[in-house]
């Protein structure tokens, strides 16, 4: 992964209603390929680790943390490492009723902990401005986690700050019918911990580029998703192992420069486009897809197979084909006699 500048995020809200200041050290771009696998990660975060470039287990452990409770299978039956002794592994004898109620204990405990880490994915969210947004402009990406416990949040932190790792997925249409995805990983460093009391919000942002990269796409679907890496969460008297903050997904389009020209009648655009023989107006057949209300979408689909049986040449064929898979998800190619079929059986009578 290529390093980029260091991107400073402050919050809109902290614990005691202060502001919290966390620096993220962003290692993404998008021409360098994605080298996450599973937990590992370019090892980027010092340059003078001797492992940087290495793939590395990202969760790495010291001595506290090797001490907290985690899943083992032994002997057939589930053991909470670090919580009790296994009775596999020769250590000093304790009663039967001891360690009943010693594994029962850390047992709901660490129920306990994956539904806190279930809540807490309902509660964290990422945020885009409304789109449509434009290739090669500059998107703000909001972080947010709302504190919806009746208990005050404490999200804790290992010695070298929490790991936040963004996930991109990036399909590329062309308009004459090649989809390209591309998918990239981010990685930043997160000073803490922070708390929430009952009912606040922490917010976060930071800021990126839709690099167009060349190409001809004229229609990007940008899919992110996000999660904090963090060592535990403290409520009350009551410190969980949740290793990780999940924040719902964001989806959302980009379309080439000029697109705000087709956002005003986006049919009426299809229409006239679709009018004209000329190859010059296929790459606007898309963008005026994604615009059209989505109350509108079955009339649009309507318009494309009207056009498609008077198709004055291939390259006409291949983007009303284009648009037809994107707006019902069918996987069919440039074959008209296919999406007529398929056209008759979705609006025959019943």
């Amino acid at each position: 992964m290529v390093p980029l500048p260091s991107l400073s995020i402050r919050s809109e809200s902290g614990k005691n209603g202060g502001r919290i200041s966390v620096g993220l050290l962003m290692l993404f771009a998008w021409g360098a390929p994605s080298c996450s696998s599973g937990t590992n990660q370019v090892s980027a975060f010092d340059p003078d680790d001797p492992r940087r470039g290495q793939l590395t287990d990202s969760r790495r452990e010291d001595p506290a943390s090797a001490r907290k409770p985690s899943a083992n299978l032994e002997g057939g039956q589930i053991w909470l490492q670090g919580a009790v002794p296994s009775p596999f592994s020769g250590s000093v004898p304790v009663s039967d009723t001891e360690f009943v109620d010693q594994q029962t204990k850390a047992g709901l405990q660490w129920l306990r902990a994956r539904s806190v880490e279930s809540s807490l994915g309902s509660m964290a969210q990422l945020a885009v401005p409304a789109g449509p947004h434009s290739i090669g402009a500059t998107v703000t990406l909001k972080f947010l986690l709302a504190n919806r416990f009746p208990r005050e949040l404490e999200v804790l932190s290992p010695p070298e700050g929490m790991m936040v790792e963004i996930h991109w997925v990036l399909r590329k249409w062309n308009p004459y019918g090649g989809v390209e995805v591309l998918e990239r990983t981010a990685v930043a460093r997160m000073e803490g911990p922070f708390a929430l009391a009952p009912g606040e919000s922490l917010e976060e942002s930071t800021s990126f580029a839709l690099e167009p990269q060349g190409g001809s796409a004229n229609l990007w679907e940008v899919r992110l998703q996000a999660q904090i890496r963090c060592d535990g969460v403290r409520m009350g008297e009551h410190e969980l192992p949740v290793q990780q903050i999940r924040f719902e997904p964001v989806l959302f389009p980009a379309l080439p420069p000029g697109w705000e020209d087709l956002q005003e009648r986006p049919l009426e655009r299809l229409a006239q486009a679709l009018a004209l023989a000329t190859p010059q107006v296929d790459p606007h057949l898309l963008p005026c897809l994604v615009l059209a209300p989505e109350n509108s979408r079955n009339e649009a689909m309507a318009m494309l197979m009207e056009a498609l049986r008077q198709a004055p040449a291939e390259h006409r064929v291949a983007a009303i084909c284009t648009g037809l898979r994107w707006l019902s998800g069918e996987t069919m190619g440039n074959e008209p006699a296919a999406w007529q079929e398929w056209w008759g059986r979705r609006t025959m009578p019943r």
